[in-house]
């Protein structure tokens, strides 16, 4: 019995077609696994950063040491203590390659607060690797400020105000500063300035305080203070309150103080 008949069949049974497409089908599945295993990259690991904490004056880059970086790989940094989410818009947790081999990438992170941060790396859509607690950018220094202060205030409310009053930021029913981050109200007087204090149906007659406060203030990166999130300045309104008031002031002198009167409290003695 011929083993391929007239009709192209081998054995009688199988197509000649049907044989050579099944033959390839078995040598392709096995070299077709083999290859990707061998072409595959393999997932990049992340090793080291340096330096592991920034301070503001430091440029906003860290190096990551590492294996298997690859081109189109992106980066997100996010705080330690906070359950990873990309937020809209990603720009604000980006960081981007300025420098990339195999081995080593060079990361400028986008504008972040004071905190410990994690590495997170992603080809596409999916993460690929990650490092925890990989850096920390340190908090901008805090200068002792004395501000002069012009408050309105109704007149029930002048005879409140007392020097040695501490400043308080509740933010969700907490404090958002510690005790030592708060503003203490110095010495403060009335002044005999005609003053008159607003109110939702118009206005009232007030009485014109003015007061030395001071504040543990936060440095600027581009200079100056700021406090409880806002700028300090000459002609900005400064909010103070504690539990039985809350006035609004215009600064109108900012002194910074020297470190040794820095820790001192409003009349000169040590806190």
């Amino acid at each position: 019995m011929a083993v391929i008949d007239a009709r192209g069949n081998v054995f009688g049974r199988f197509n000649l077609i049907d044989v050579a497409v099944a033959a390839f089908l078995v040598v392709l599945v096995p070299m077709g696994y083999v290859a990707s295993r061998v072409l595959r990259s393999p997932k990049p690991e992340l090793l080291e950063v340096t330096p592991r904490t920034l301070t503001p004056e430091m440029p906003r880059r860290v190096r990551v040491t590492g294996r298997h970086f690859r081109p189109y790989l992106v980066a997100f940094v996010a705080k330690s203590s906070e359950p990873f989410v990309l937020k809209i818009p990603i720009e604000s947790q980006q960081a981007t390659f300025l420098i990339d081999s195999p081995t080593v990438v060079e990361l400028a992170l986008p504008p972040v607060e004071a905190g410990t941060y994690d590495i997170h790396i992603f080809d596409e859509a999916q993460e690929v690797a990650s490092l925890q607690s990989a850096f920390t950018v340190a908090p901008l220094p805090r200068n002792t400020v004395d501000a002069l202060v012009r408050f309105v205030v109704p007149p029930e409310t002048a005879a409140l105000v007392k020097e040695g009053d501490r400043d308080r930021w509740e933010q969700n029913g907490s404090s958002a500063l510690t005790p030592s981050e708060l503003a203490t109200m110095g010495p403060v007087h009335a002044t005999k300035d005609t003053a008159t204090f607003a109110t939702l149906h118009g206005s009232s007659p007030g009485v014109a305080l003015e007061a030395n406060v001071r504040i543990p203030a936060k440095a600027r990166v581009l200079g100056g203070w700021e406090y409880k999130g806002e700028w300090l300045r000459s002609g900005e309104t400064l909010t103070f309150e504690t539990d039985r008031y809350r006035i609004f002031g215009v600064i109108g002198r900012l002194t910074e103080l020297p470190a040794a009167t820095s820790s001192m409290g409003p009349a000169g003695v040590g806190k």
